[in-house]
């Protein structure tokens, strides 16, 4: 158990060691002629482009891809973890099904969680999405 501490501690420092050092820095013009001049180049380079933002569609399609994705995984954990529950319960002697009827709280708190999280997420999407 320690080592699993251990090893989620130095991953989490390891990802901040890499975004703090993945730092950048710019240099700005700070007068103001040089923020004016930018800032029209900025407009006319807008007007003149064919580009397009992305649209509502896209950035639904893409959540909802992200948000199921997420989701499955969180499924397809509760249902590994229930099996062991089961396993544990079955083949266990009578201090390990104890132990098994102790983790049943948490393993079902979580199984809530997740579809509950699962339901206000649609409900939210589907009501911004009359609105927008």
């Amino acid at each position: 158990m320690k080592k699993n501490i251990k090893f989620i501690i130095c991953f989490i420092l390891l990802i901040i060691l890499i975004f703090t050092l993945n730092t950048s820095s710019f240099a700005a013009d700070t007068s103001i002629e040089g923020i004016i001049s930018n800032g029209q180049s900025f407009i006319e380079a807008g007007t003149r482009s064919n580009t397009t933002l992305p649209t509502d569609n896209t950035i639904r399609d893409t959540s909802n891809l992200i948000y199921n994705v997420v989701f499955i995984m969180g499924v397809v954990v509760m249902c590994i973890w229930g099996m062991v529950l089961g396993i544990k319960f079955i083949t266990g002697s009578v201090a390990e099904q104890a132990e098994v009827k102790k983790s049943l709280l948490p393993y079902g708190a979580g199984c809530i969680v997740i579809i509950c999280g699962y339901i206000i997420w649609k409900l939210v999407v589907t009501i911004a999405g009359q609105f927008a």
